[in-house]
């Protein structure tokens, strides 16, 4: 490969600094060009003298173009413009510490002494020759652990048109918001509640991010959402002369507002489109606390006795609910149409003393509800419950039940989702996989490592990759994990519809995919500059569906109680066909399973 490049981090600090997030997409200009940004700041410093930092830039082994660098920058407020030089030592140690399959890494380092707030960017310039690249990028500081060169990486495709590749398209961005805000997909977007003590406006708001944009909007009030049969719903409870109660609204724009009669304070509340009425849990304590039913949100029903504040429960075509506490017992319950009581559901397998516990629970667009959980005794001991078992059920009404194991866990307690797609079931813990072809008949044993073998030759010493969602899009199950190397986490988004080829959805600290949506969206948080890059995924038009319309009803807002996880296991639009091309370029063929 020939190869000439200049790169360089433009600031560093001793002991904390930033990164802005990255472009996942870059265009190439009118003269085939592509420029990549990489940019940080100095947050502190502890002592003066000089820091060396490094950028660095991997590209395809069989790619044989040039790269040239344009730095910027201050140092100790002043400012400056450099080329470092080429640094074979950094080099060795990148393809050595974090090497690529069928990539090449080549670093770049410069020495200067900087002071605190200093702040400067590196951007790379190259002409691809090629409708779609991805390219890897990494810059930090040498010899600390803290904002590591090595530990910065974050991935780039390089795209000729739009046309050119399935593609991350930037839609805006948005403020950087706090990790328990309240978000939930609706048809097509994906609603965040922003409270105003986080965003220091007047009065709480809520964001929509569709595929025009990022869009923010003021709520009449509100400490919760919820998205209801293709409206949004903001919901307050507050003290009305001396009596508790939730104040409603509901908008279909986010422009007007309407106002509903207030009610007992609510814990939960779904639209059943399946028998189209509205489910509420409502209760001022523990003792009034019940469920109630309503055709227009205007006047209510009791239906039945509740769980508890903490349910999760599931509307299912023929009138019955399944439900499960989701913070207490963890049981799983059903309430029949005809009765106003709910009973407890467990797998017929279970032995004298044991008890079943719900780790997760999806429903699908047809109704049906599919749940993962665990069983076992009380140990007796300090150490409390002992499970020994773990089991994957379905049922479509919530009286007939398919019950199997949901495979070989030495701790099934480390069960933490579950994913469904068709026959396609996976049961997964953060660093354990089970995956079914044959809804549960047959498992076959992975685990989280498994899905960086098609990065890495072999993960680094230095490094863990944990799972922390998987989810099911156009009929595509979607890992998202975080590799845990040095001192960072760097997020890894893959998705796979057979478990054997994948394709490769981003890399960068971050990042994050929202999933639930009829579209498919991303965010990236930056580091110190108080955004986040909001991206919609685009597949070119090929003449057939791309994805970016309805493709079924995949919205479970049928499912939302304002506060767990309801999303549904299958929903529509978005990724289109797995496209092989991404895959051939960061050379993930390596098989998962």
């Amino acid at each position: 490969m020939k190869l000439r490049m200049y790169a360089a981090a433009t600031t560093a600090l001793l002991s904390g600094c930033y990164f802005d997030s990255a472009d996942l997409t870059i265009n190439h200009d009118n003269d085939g060009r592509v420029s990549i940004v990489r940019a940080m700041g100095s947050a502190n410093t502890e002592s003066p003298g000089e820091t060396q930092t490094a950028g660095c830039i991997a590209l395809p082994n069989s790619w044989a173009g040039t790269v040239s660098i344009s730095v910027s920058g201050t140092a100790q407020g002043a400012e400056f413009t450099t080329t470092p030089a080429a640094d074979s030592s950094l080099s060795l140690s990148m393809n050595n510490d974090r090497p690529v399959i069928g990539y090449d890494w080549q670093c770049f380092s410069d020495s200067r002494t900087y002071a605190e707030n200093d702040t400067g960017e590196a951007v790379f310039s190259l002409t691809p020759g090629q409708p779609a690249m991805t390219v890897l990028t990494s810059i930090g500081v040498v010899n600390r652990a803290e904002g590591s060169y090595q530990d910065q990486i974050a991935s780039h495709l390089l795209l000729s048109d739009a046309d050119a590749a399935p593609h991350w398209q930037k839609v805006g961005s948005q403020q950087k918001l706090g990790d328990y805000t309240q978000t939930l997909p609706g048809g097509d977007a994906y609603y965040i509640y922003l409270p105003a003590y986080e965003s220091g406006a007047e009065q709480d708001a809520v964001l929509r991010i569709d595929q025009q944009g990022v869009h923010s909007a003021t709520l009449p009030f509100g400490n919760a959402i919820a998205y209801l049969n293709g409206k949004l719903l903001t919901m307050e409870t507050t003290n009305v002369e001396g009596r508790m109660v939730s104040r409603l609204s509901i908008s279909e724009d986010l422009i007007d507002w309407t106002n509903l009669p207030d009610t007992e304070p609510l814990s939960g509340i779904i639209y059943d489109r399946f028998n189209q009425r509205y489910i509420a849990q409502a209760g001022a304590s523990e003792e009034t606390l019940a469920m109630y039913t309503s055709d227009d949100l205007q006047s209510w029903t009791e239906l039945a006795n509740a769980i508890s504040y903490n349910t999760i429960f599931y509307a299912l075509p023929s009138g019955n609910l399944i439900g499960t506490d989701s913070y207490g017992e963890q049981g799983l319950f059903l309430l029949s149409s005809d009765s106003s009581s709910w009973e407890s559901v467990t797998p017929p397998s279970l032995a004298t003393g044991e008890v079943f516990r719900a780790r997760q629970i999806v429903q699908t667009d047809d109704g049906t509800v599919h749940v993962a959980g665990v069983s076992g005794v009380d140990s007796g001991s300090e150490e409390g419950w002992a499970w020994t078992a773990a089991h994957y059920g379905f049922s479509s009404d919530g009286v007939n039940w398919t019950w199997r194991s949901a495979g070989e866990w030495s701790n099934p307690q480390d069960i933490a989702g579950l994913a469904v797609n068709g026959q396609q079931v996976v049961v997964w813990g953060y660093q354990n996989v089970q995956a079914s072809p044959d809804a549960g008949q047959n498992w076959i044993s992975s685990d989280a490592a498994a899905l960086a073998a098609g990065v890495w030759d072999a993960l680094p010493e230095d490094a863990a990759l944990y799972l922390n969602d998987v989810s099911v899009h156009n009929d595509q199950f979607i890992f998202q994990a975080y590799l845990s190397v040095g001192a960072e986490s760097i997020a890894l988004a893959l998705a796979t519809s057979d478990f054997t080829s994948y394709l490769f959805l981003g890399m960068q600290q971050g990042l994050q995919l929202l999933t639930g949506a009829d579209v498919l969206f991303a965010r990236v948080d930056g580091g110190n500059n108080g955004h986040s890059d909001v991206y919609t995924y685009k597949v070119p038009d090929t003449g057939g569906d791309n994805g970016d319309g309805d493709n079924g009803d995949g919205d479970n807002g049928d499912g939302d109680n304002g506060g767990g996880d309801n999303s549904s296991s299958s929903s529509g639009g978005g990724l289109g066909g797995l496209s092989l091309l991404i895959l051939s370029i960061l050379g993930l063929r390596r098989r998962f399973i």
